[in-house]
């Protein structure tokens, strides 16, 4: 994007200030994902919601740095059957789960969710802008179906 070949590039070329506007991105996601990247630690980064770290984990797909925030994944699991307890937070974690494209995360909440999530409630993630992410293989099944895609990703 830096690049000549692009209008950002040929901006900082000639000396002036850069502005890149991320049209339909989410401020707090980019944010945090900017200070994970430039080693600034706060205690914001600590205190994420399901919801936000869902957020988060699409962006992280979008723009490929989820290798780079991998260690702090682990950090916004770790506590997964004390900290979330709702349907829709366990949602939330399944779909970030998915996108940060983390096989022991994903299992991990799979097997939550099996245990907590009732038959009906993945029908909810039709009508929720983000819960709607959930691709189909996920979505379109039953939890009974959980694990078998867990098998499908090899999980042992």
């Amino acid at each position: 994007m830096f690049s000549s070949n692009f209008v950002e590039g040929q901006s900082s070329n000639v000396g002036e200030l850069t502005n890149v506007k991320l049209k339909g991105d989410n401020f707090h996601a980019m944010k945090t994902i900017l200070q994970i990247l430039h080693y600034h630690r706060n205690s914001e980064l600590e205190l994420i919601t399901a919801e936000e770290l869902a957020c988060l984990a699409i962006h992280c797909d979008k723009y490929d740095c989820r290798a780079a925030l991998q260690p702090w994944t682990f950090y916004w699991f770790r506590n997964l059957g004390s900290r979330f307890q709702s349907s829709e937070e366990l949602s939330f974690l399944l779909l970030a789960a998915y996108k940060f494209d983390t096989r022991e995360l994903f299992a991990k909440v799979s097997a939550v969710a099996l245990k907590q999530l009732t038959l009906e409630y993945p029908t909810k993630w039709y009508d929720h802008e983000l819960l709607s992410l959930i691709p189909e293989t996920v979505s379109g099944m039953s939890l009974y179906l959980f694990q078998d895609l867990m098998i499908g990703f090899k999980v042992t």
